[in-house]
């Protein structure tokens, strides 16, 4: 997502997630800023992303991920979807 920001909230459909973030070529002088701030209420603990900054975590856990310090940032995540193993092993019973 380009300048995406999420409120707190839970995947309750979702498995573990992978969660990067960069920004456009021209912003790489901000490459050792933290381009958002990612947190888990339950837990009270926080990070700051820098561009290039992998996370893994678990999104059943209560979490949010600030507005973007910097025009132009992207925000990537890759997860499965507990709607896709369903569809998945549903084909196969058949």
């Amino acid at each position: 997502g380009l300048n995406y920001w999420l409120g707190i909230h839970v995947d309750s459909d979702c498995f573990y997630t992978i969660l990067c973030c960069l920004t456009q070529r021209s912003e790489q002088r901000h490459f050792q800023n933290a381009l958002y701030h990612f947190g888990f209420a339950t837990h009270g603990v926080a990070m700051s992303l820098c561009p290039g900054d992998i996370i893994f975590f678990n999104p059943l856990k209560m979490h949010v991920c600030s507005n973007p310090k910097f025009n132009n940032a992207l925000i990537f995540s890759a997860y499965v979807s507990s709607k896709t193993i369903g569809t998945v092993i549903n084909q196969e019973e058949y």
